[in-house]
């Protein structure tokens, strides 16, 4: 999984922990609607919590000195809907949005480049897939 408010190497390790609290709630169920080759069934609603961190040495964040003291963390809605295609397939569109609340740095742990910031800032994501 990944910390969905910050691009993918912002928090920065060859190790990490992700912590998520999901609450997800029915909007529309048993819809049963079809169009074409698709069956609308379900729509579910959904707010989230995570925080996540990253490290490079030992196994756990307090082995590593130069680990960031950094949880990062963001907050976020989703919005699913569940669907069956072909009449057997169940399919599932999910489409999240995220908020970072934390400053981000990504300090490379091999290459003496640059370290790169992120700022808060919002970002949205779909998904498409089987299973729900």
């Amino acid at each position: 999984d990944r910390l969905g408010g910050y691009p993918i190497y912002a928090p920065g390790g060859r190790r990490g922990a992700l912590a998520s609290l999901t609450y997800r709630f029915p909007i529309w169920r048993r819809n049963d609607k079809q169009t074409s080759w698709l069956t609308f069934k379900d729509v579910y609603g959904g707010i989230f919590y995570e925080a996540a961190s990253a490290w490079n040495q030992g196994t756990s964040p307090t082995d590593d000195p130069t680990l960031a003291r950094d949880y990062y963390s963001n907050v976020g809605a989703e919005l699913r809907l569940n669907m069956g295609s072909f009449y057997t397939y169940p399919t599932t569109v999910n489409v999240a949005g995220a908020y970072a609340l934390d400053d981000a740095k990504y300090v490379n742990p091999i290459f003496d480049v640059p370290v790169v910031e992120y700022n808060p800032q919002r970002r949205v994501y779909l998904n498409v897939g089987f299973g729900f």
